[in-house]
């Protein structure tokens, strides 16, 4: 059964900030049977997407078919961030189990995503001029009625 420590779990989150300083993540354990990195702010427009979920099994650099646009395009950006996050999170995951009803089992699930389907991911950076500092003044805003 799939299964990531709280201790796992905070050793990746320091590696990713560590690796990541400029953008805002957030690091969750998923029922303790994996870890989910969203990326929530950061200095690249990353194609002007808001949420979307990553799969770390896709070339992002290769031309793929996008229905929604009508045209074949690339994402170098996405694939950018997945070779700095993807051998983070697999670090120190063991070999997967063999179950005869499942396949391979994975010692621990990871998900990666830009913003959330509730909180989309914000460009800290635009026409040069970093926003990030306002941003958290924000996030530490607090109204009293």
């Amino acid at each position: 059964m799939p299964y990531i420590t709280k201790e796992q779990v905070k050793a990746k989150r320091k590696a990713l900030k560590e690796a990541l300083p400029e953008y805002k993540l957030s690091i969750t354990t998923e029922h303790y049977s994996g870890i989910k990195v969203v990326i929530m702010r950061g200095p690249s427009m990353l194609h002007g997407t808001t949420y979307e979920q990553l799969n770390p099994y896709i070339d992002y650099r290769e031309e793929r078919w996008d229905r929604d646009l009508e045209k074949h395009v690339s994402y170098p950006e996405y694939a950018d961030l997945m070779e700095i996050i993807m051998p983070i999170l697999n670090e120190g995951k063991g070999a997967s189990t063999e179950d005869s009803d499942y396949g391979m089992i994975p010692d621990y699930y990871t998900w990666v995503h830009i913003g959330k389907w509730d909180k989309p991911y914000v460009c800290t950076q635009i026409a040069g001029v970093d926003f990030s500092e306002s941003l958290d003044q924000l996030d530490n805003l607090t109204i009293f009625a």
